[in-house]
């Protein structure tokens, strides 16, 4: 049986497993963390499992650092008696991570993954146990199905690449193909929308070439972006040079 009591304990007693969901921390985050709590004190507790005298740290190293960061030297803790399996604890950790939004796409697929294999369940199990629709589970989980150039593309804030497109691509069935795809997305900065559309075509349209498909869809965007500078000259009502208008009305303003 599980004994949950919560409490404050010694952060000197606490021992972090070397294996965690979390791969990486983020440093001004992290600082970030350190001085809320300093301000306003720890509003969420690390959960901890009994282990002789001391505890082991199952969620919450990130706060874990910040309060040490602070020095104090104690941390409030939800606190897990009993005996509790390798992959409930990997689960709880997993979970508390996932709700907190802590991880990002790459920690979460495969944290998602080693809890597949510890415990033997299929995607539609796992999602149940985790909160969170199958077809969510699948879109986080292709993420794995690229290669490194890829993950870390996705991981980046300025790129255009992101898991939907990688989810998107994915259902070309082809690994080759799919590889041109999230290129070309890289290359040409695709919208998901854009994106959507390619899949299709290259689905329908089994010997089509990527770049074929590739310049028709830049082509519709550029009929798009020229229909809509069309429109705004409509709606001031003139038919004037649009670089001319715009120095006129800024000189207007002058």
């Amino acid at each position: 049986m599980i004994e949950i009591e919560v409490k404050s304990i010694p952060v000197e007693r606490i021992r972090v497993k070397r294996e965690q969901v979390r791969e990486s921390f983020d440093e001004d985050r992290l600082n970030m963390l350190a001085e809320s709590i300093a301000q306003f004190g720890q509003l969420q507790p690390v959960i901890v499992q009994k282990d002789g005298q001391d505890y082991l740290l199952i969620a919450g190293e990130r706060r874990l650092r910040a309060v040490m960061q602070n020095q104090e030297e104690e941390i409030a803790a939800v606190v897990l008696s009993g005996e509790l399996s390798e992959d409930k604890l990997y689960q709880i950790q997993l979970v508390e991570n996932i709700q907190r939004e802590d991880l990002n796409a790459l920690e979460r697929a495969r944290a998602i993954k080693k809890l597949m294999d510890l415990t033997g369940l299929n995607k539609k199990e796992i999602s149940k146990r985790l909160g969170v629709p199958r077809t969510t589970l699948t879109d986080w989980l292709n993420i794995l199905e690229v290669s490194e150039k890829y993950q870390q593309e996705v991981l980046k804030e300025d790129s255009p690449l992101t898991l939907s497109h990688v989810s998107l691509a994915s259902r070309t069935g082809d690994p080759t193909k799919m590889n041109k795809l999230l290129d070309g997305v890289l290359k040409y900065r695709f919208s998901r929308e854009e994106t959507r559309e390619i899949v299709e075509i290259v689905y329908k349209y089994l010997h089509i070439e990527m770049e074929d498909v590739f310049n028709a869809v830049l082509l519709r965007r550029e009929h798009k972006r020229i229909s809509r500078e069309k429109e705004i000259l409509r709606r001031v009502g003139t038919r004037r040079d649009p670089g001319k208008l715009l120095v006129e009305t800024f000189n207007d303003f002058s």
